[in-house]
């Protein structure tokens, strides 16, 4: 799904990811241009409780903004807080990101949607915000319904496909 919702502009991505978090409180409406993202990076393990690494699902690089999403195959109560801490830590071991604002965005497998923080020993206080998958699917369908009369077809082929993702990997 995500694949496919990283082809719509960096704007309009960010407006359908934002509006799929219910408790989105303090994340900002723009974040500039998307820079990079990877799929699956390995970080180092130091200072976590992992060994060898610590692997988020997707990290992306804005220009005002580095989002970490941590996602769950279906929406039940998969997602664990000790994995977004390794996270966060792995992340600042990165030495170029120490000074750059950060959030995690955890997408499915949440017992519920309240955004929480992780706190590091240096007192810094990192918001891990939580969407479920269908808010996601949601958040796409009524996009299409804002702009439905000034979108092309190679978008709405883009919108079917992310239909056709949710509906074979995420049973909606």
């Amino acid at each position: 799904v995500f694949e496919n919702l990283l082809l719509f502009p960096d704007e309009e991505f960010w407006k359908i990811l934002r509006s799929a978090i219910q408790d989105n409180k303090g994340l900002p409406l723009e974040i500039g241009a998307l820079i990079d993202y990877q799929f699956w990076p390995k970080w180092a393990a130091d200072n976590t409780t992992n060994s060898r690494y610590v692997e988020p699902d997707l990290y992306l690089v804005f220009e005002n903004l580095d989002v970490i999403i941590e996602s769950k195959r279906f929406d039940d109560s998969s997602q664990l807080y000790t994995e977004w801490n390794n996270e966060i830590i792995a992340y600042f071991n990165m030495s170029h990101h120490k000074k750059k604002k950060v959030v995690l965005i955890a997408v499915g497998g949440n017992s519920n949607l309240n955004r929480v923080y992780i706190n590091l020993d240096n007192h810094k206080k990192i918001t891990v915000y939580k969407c479920s998958w269908s808010s996601l699917l949601t958040s796409v369908k009524q996009w299409e319904s804002l702009h439905i009369g000034d979108i092309s077809n190679n978008v709405i082929r883009l919108i079917n496909n992310i239909e056709m993702g949710f509906n074979n990997h995420y049973e909606y």
